[in-house]
């Protein structure tokens, strides 16, 4: 996912000029993404919170969210022109399968909650029958020991 972010991103941000040299320490020069991470940071797409890039790490839709809007907003301020648009229509359509991938995963992790909350309610269930059971042998038990004696 991390792949089809730089490269959206880098597809905007090659129509601007290359500003100064990244301080990531985790991304080489000679690293594939290097230059478009680059681009993204000169743009203010990406900014340089740390040190570390962690481009191993996945994002999450907020994070993809964010930095679309960044995108969005840097479109917006230097008055995108029709090959721009041109290019974010072609990569949202090239990558449709992908955003529509992230929307099922969210979808099966959702119900893996809700399925989970029903085993939960289900032994909240269980525990009540025991725990009435539990009471009801203690009065019992209560009942034999006044009829020893005990």
């Amino acid at each position: 996912m991390k792949k089809i972010i730089v490269i959206y991103f880098t597809l905007i941000a090659l129509a601007y000029g290359q500003g100064k040299e990244l301080i990531f320490e985790d991304v080489p020069k000679n690293h594939w993404a290097y230059k478009a991470i680059q681009n993204l940071v000169n743009e203010g797409v990406i900014s340089e919170e740390s040190f570390l890039f962690k481009g191993e790490f996945p994002v999450s839709r907020y994070s993809f969210a964010e930095g679309l809007n960044r995108a969005f907003n840097t479109l917006n301020e230097k008055k995108a022109n029709r090959g721009d648009l041109v290019i974010l229509e072609s990569l949202v359509y090239e990558f449709s399968r992908e955003l529509t991938k992230i929307g099922f995963d969210t979808d099966l992790f959702n119900g893996k909650i809700e399925n989970m909350r029903v085993d939960i309610e289900v032994i909240r269930q269980k525990n009540d029958e025991t725990q009435k059971q539990v009471n009801e042998l203690r009065k019992r038990i209560e009942v034999l020991e006044k009829n020893v004696g005990i």
